[in-house]
């Protein structure tokens, strides 16, 4: 299972559409990081460290 898999997965446990890596936010201009909330820690099946996962906040 890769990473990607693995935020999808966090989506769905989570009930939202959008999730994104803080790897991906860390690209996005500030004013899109202004819409974005941080959901809690996940432990993703498979990897050891917590995932720091953002979703849109509306």
């Amino acid at each position: 299972m890769n990473t990607v898999a693995r935020i999808e997965s966090a989506a769905r446990d989570f009930g939202v559409e959008v999730v994104i890596s803080d790897a991906v936010r860390e690209q996005l201009s500030d004013e899109v990081n202004k819409m974005l909330s941080q959901l809690p820690a996940y432990n993703a099946r498979g990897k050891t460290d917590q995932m720091a996962l953002w979703t849109i906040t509306k």
